[in-house]
């Protein structure tokens, strides 16, 4: 049972040190990427790196008998900060369905509780897409990530976009849902 306490310890002191410095880094200046998926992605990574490299150092100098428990206790940590990162707040930044639930929310009127379906379309043209910029936030990203290029005011796909088009296809008939438009 002593064992279990200490394991038990370990595992959350680590997950809780992760998952504070990760949200930590969300609120600095040091900005990994514009891409919020992508900077997510580097914090985790580089975090779960550092205590890779910590863990080794710690058992190649005599300080740490069981390297394999802080390993696994970063990897469940970086596997459920990652998990819990795209799941909600990647999903939220980046949903239609947020900013509809978010706008119906806030509508009231003595003749409608909400919107009608054509004043929910118009806001969503009106707010999220031209106000908010949203075709150009994407485009901004995708040209960062190399998945689109611009030449004479045109915009065209990069063969990258093409190879993760095929992936996005193939997973969508893994899981029998329509990838493309």
């Amino acid at each position: 049972m002593k064992r279990f306490i200490q394991l038990l310890v370990i595992y959350c002191g680590i997950f809780l040190l992760f998952t504070g410095i990760f949200l930590a880094l969300f609120h600095s200046p040091f900005k990994a990427s514009d891409v919020f998926f992508y900077r997510g992605l580097i914090y985790v990574t580089g975090l779960f790196t550092i205590f890779v490299i910590v863990t080794v150092l710690l058992f190649i100098f005599r300080k740490l008998k069981n390297p394999e428990t802080l390993i696994a206790a970063s990897c469940i940590a970086a596997s459920v900060n990652l998990s819990a990162f795209i799941v909600f707040p990647v999903t939220f930044d980046r949903s239609i369905t947020m900013y509809m639930l978010d706008t119906l929310d806030k509508e009231n009127s003595a003749t409608c509780r909400g919107l009608s379906k054509e004043s929910l379309q118009a806001s969503l043209i009106d707010t999220y897409i031209i106000a908010g910029d949203a075709l150009e936030k994407r485009l901004r990203e995708q040209r960062e990530i190399s998945m689109i290029e611009q030449h004479n005011g045109c915009y065209a796909t990069t063969a990258r976009a093409g190879l993760f088009l095929r992936f996005a296809n193939s997973i969508g008939r893994l899981y029998n849902i329509r990838t493309s438009y």
